[in-house]
């Protein structure tokens, strides 16, 4: 029998065999990929695509928003008061509303902000009588200011206290609780105005309102002088910061008769 022939491997083949051979990789060997080296670009364009997928899901939400929105719309113009000429004529009353609200509120800001100042120094009265005496005590002449106003000033202490009362329960009932201007009162004189046919049973002005008007001697009879002079009497009330004070300087200004000024 004839003997096998085995191939005749030399001793530098045998080394080249386990030196030289390559390892198959793991894709050709069928293993599977190995992400472990791959790129930053290639996971820059996964988070890409999730992105989009977000905007695509939120801007089907939208959608279903605005179609939900529109079709309750449409449900709603079915109904009959849409369709009745008594809404057409709310809807346009309605709007005039508002627009005469925006500009009397533009009006007020406008008037608020052309009003002059007034000041704490102001209620002093300075246009007092001069009395004249001879060297005996005797008074021979008595000198009234350039107004021609007889006034002679008294101190708050010195106004008994029955004509404070009396003057605050006529003139201004909530005196010493309002911010300078009674809006009850101010409503109730408008309303007055109103159904009076163009007169008011009584004016809406307060105490401090009327020493306004009397150290300006604005007396127009004007929307804008009224506005101005309300916001007046507020910014004095809080200048001043005295009830009394404003109380001393009306009792001592205002016309009481028979040419005699203040009490």
């Amino acid at each position: 029998m004839g003997e096998d022939k085995k191939p005749n491997l030399g001793k530098n083949d045998f080394k080249m065999n386990l030196s030289g051979s390559k390892s198959e990789s793991p894709k050709s060997a069928g293993f599977p990929m190995d992400f472990s080296g791959e790129s930053e670009s290639q996971y820059n364009q996964i988070a890409i695509v999730d992105d989009d997928n977000e905007s695509k899901k939120s801007n089907s939400v939208n959608d279903k928003v605005r179609s939900l929105l529109f079709s309750c719309w449409k449900r709603l113009k079915k109904f009959y008061v849409f369709k009745h000429p008594l809404f057409t004529v709310f809807m346009i009353f309605f709007s005039l509303f508002f627009f005469l609200c925006g500009i009397v509120f533009g009006s007020v800001l406008a008037y608020i902000r052309t009003s002059p100042q007034i000041t704490a120094d102001q209620l002093e009265i300075k246009t007092l009588i001069s009395d004249v005496y001879d060297d005996s005590g005797v008074q021979i002449a008595e000198l009234k200011p350039t107004d021609n106003k007889n006034r002679t000033l008294v101190t708050y202490d010195q106004i008994s206290i029955n004509v404070k009362n009396a003057v605050v329960a006529i003139e201004d009932e909530r005196f010493w609780s309002h911010n300078g201007i009674d809006v009850k009162r101010t409503l109730g004189a408008f309303l007055g105005f109103l159904s009076g046919g163009g007169s008011a049973a009584y004016g809406g002005s307060t105490i401090t309102q009327q020493v306004v008007k009397n150290l300006t001697g604005d007396a127009r009879q004007s929307v804008k002088r009224k506005v101005q002079e309300q916001w007046r009497a507020m910014q004095l009330e809080k200048e001043v910061n005295s009830k009394e004070k404003i109380l001393q300087c009306y009792l001592n200004l205002v016309f009481f008769g028979n040419n005699y000024y203040g009490i």
